[in-house]
């Protein structure tokens, strides 16, 4: 089973992998969900933006409801944690994130294909180690395609999510 501090060391190290301080994206809902967005011109851009807001929010609503029972999961030291634990998680994240990809809005586009794009390469880079700290050390010495630009893109989304969603991805 995979534990919080698991999770959380393979979320910081796609962050980190970028020197970024960037949100992750997972914690705890503050935003409403339903929530109606705005700013959207025409129909389908309404329903997009519709569908991408409330599949963001469905995505941090189980992940908040997953988070008190990982955190009674007892784990190892997640830097010598096998890859194995968290590597499921990281594929149904991906996931996650390639059908937000599909479904984004015009004005969020391009972040939201950044992001999921620098993430599908992060989750492929774990076939480069047994351990999370080999993972760690091979996505630090061979970073991904995009990394000196997600923090940019991965920050316009937050503004988008905040102002559209009313989903804050800080918490």
């Amino acid at each position: 089973m995979l534990a919080t501090p698991l999770l959380a060391a393979a979320l910081a190290l796609t962050i980190s992998a970028c020197g970024s301080s960037a949100p992750s994206g997972i914690s705890a809902p503050s935003g409403t969900a339903g929530a109606s967005p705005s700013g959207a011109t025409s129909a389908s851009g309404e329903a997009s933006a519709a569908q991408f807001c409330g599949t963001w929010q469905q995505f941090r609503t189980t992940l908040a409801e997953l988070k008190p029972i990982l955190d009674s999961i007892p784990a190892p030291s997640p830097s010598a944690a096998p890859t194995s634990l968290i590597l499921p998680t990281m594929q149904d994240i991906n996931n996650v994130f390639q059908q937000l990809d599909q479904v984004a809005p015009p004005a969020v586009s391009a972040d939201m294909d950044a992001l999921s794009s620098y993430w599908s390469q992060i989750v492929a880079d774990f076939q480069y180690g047994s351990t999370v700290a080999q993972v760690e050390a091979y996505i630090h010495a061979h970073p991904p395609t995009n990394a000196a630009t997600v923090s940019a893109s991965t920050q316009q989304l937050a503004d988008y999510l905040s102002t559209t969603c009313h989903i804050t991805m800080n918490s």
